[in-house]
């Protein structure tokens, strides 16, 4: 499939027209230039982009447990994108423009994974230092423990260090990712991350 790629994402339940409807939609007329998994040949370099990419403007959109699914269609059409977004169910879409886009949208996603696998490190982090705190305190009764300054110290710093890499994160997703997102916001406030070329 050519670039640029566009990666449309809906929500998992979103019933999908036929893929010749979706090939009018998007002017596109030959078939290889749309592909929907499941309802195309296999393609796992698509595959793989598409868990990428849905990663990415997941992470980005601070909606990681949304279940999504994705059209990739390649194309330069912009049009029929933006009246999509107002539609039930379609969240957003993001795009590869090449393969230098590709190779810096690779190093993102794993960024933003390792990241999450951070994020979830720290969260249970927090979780065994509190049932550790919590046995100790009811199995050998120290009250010295029971002061919440350690618990609240350690829940702060990691608190503040999760914060810290989203906000470096975002910084990089605005930099390298294009990304045209659906929610409550105004129309205005819809191209919440663009491409800085």
């Amino acid at each position: 499939m050519d670039y640029p790629r566009a990666f449309i994402f809906v929500d998992k339940d979103t019933r999908l027209p036929t893929l010749k409807t979706m090939r009018r939609w998007f002017r596109v007329e030959a078939p290889h230039k749309i592909y929907v998994k499941g309802r195309c040949a296999s393609n796992k370099d698509l595959d793989v982009e598409i868990e990428m990419m849905t990663s990415i403007f997941q992470y980005a959109n601070e909606s990681q447990s949304q279940a999504l699914r994705c059209v990739v269609v390649s194309t330069t059409e912009v049009e029929p994108y933006t009246e999509l977004l107002t539609d039930k169910g379609w969240r957003g879409i993001a795009w590869i423009d090449s393969e230098e886009h590709l190779k810096k949208l690779q190093e993102l996603f794993f960024v933003v994974t390792t990241a999450n696998d951070c994020a979830l490190a720290m969260e249970q982090a927090q979780d065994y230092f509190q049932v550790l705190v919590t046995f100790i305190n009811r199995r050998f009764r120290q009250v010295a423990l029971s002061d919440p300054g350690p618990s609240q110290l350690m829940h702060g710093l990691l608190d503040d260090a999760k914060t810290e890499l989203k906000v470096q994160i975002k910084n990089l997703v605005e930099q390298h990712a294009r990304h045209v997102v659906q929610g409550e916001e105004s129309p205005n406030d819809r191209m919440a991350l663009q491409a800085a070329a």
